[in-house]
């Protein structure tokens, strides 16, 4: 199992040069050695922000952002890409975040709104919740964060929206909770007022909310626990 290991563990991929050896593997095209490239990455992507900065280091976000947005990759390879690519953001320091980022990541993550996963789409929202506050830290005097419109152009918005009158509780709440901070207008009134005459949510200001969700256990794209 991929979540398996240590920091230790991490720690000696990282100084034999495993890490950094992995690209040449997923520009070769074969299935197998981009799913065996992918897993070490998984894995390395668990740890710190140290392991983090190892594999964009090794240049390898931009490959892992075409095989998760590619139509081509198999399946399996593009959930695989997809949970890296999530680790990232995930535990990445603000610089880190950026870099997925500025190499396309926000596309993938966007795209899997449209998911029957309760689970991943929980987390996806959280992912995309961290990428937009991490733009405001990057706004820098301008009206709004680049981020939004690159999630608008996404699709991610539109996404969003529709989740707030999902059927699982959790999944509406963090749709409506990212709405609320950085999409206002698009919150649905009526469904924000029942949660909060519920005692679902409680509004604390303009732009910050309440609920009890939290931080998804993992950000795969299967939502299943990390594990390790």
């Amino acid at each position: 199992h991929e979540g398996q290991g240590t920091n230790a563990d991490r720690d000696a991929l990282v100084e034999c040069g495993a890490v950094g050896s992995l690209k040449p593997l997923l520009e070769m095209g074969e299935p197998v050695m981009e799913a065996v490239a992918c897993i070490t990455m998984v894995f390395v992507t668990r740890g710190s922000t140290a392991h983090v900065q190892a594999v964009i280091d090794a240049d390898l976000v931009p490959l892992l952002v075409d095989l998760a947005a590619g139509e081509k990759t198999d399946p399996n390879l593009k959930k695989i890409a997809e949970k890296i690519i999530g680790n990232i953001v995930r535990g990445g320091s603000q610089r880190q975040v950026e870099h997925v980022v500025e190499c396309g990541g926000i596309q993938p993550i966007s795209g899997l709104l449209d998911g029957e996963n309760d689970n991943r789409l929980t987390a996806m929202l959280w992912l995309l919740d961290k990428i937009l506050r991490a733009g405001r830290q990057k706004q820098e005097g301008l009206p709004d964060t680049p981020y939004c419109t690159l999630i608008e152009q996404a699709g991610g918005v539109d996404k969003m929206a529709a989740l707030q009158t999902h059927n699982d509780m959790g999944v509406a709440l963090q749709a409506i909770v990212c709405l609320i901070s950085h999409f206002p207008t698009r919150v649905d009134a009526q469904r924000l007022e029942a949660l909060i005459e519920a005692g679902v949510i409680r509004v604390v200001q303009a732009d910050e909310v309440e609920t009890n969700v939290g931080e998804d256990d993992d950000i795969g794209s299967d939502g299943d626990s990390d594990g390790g």
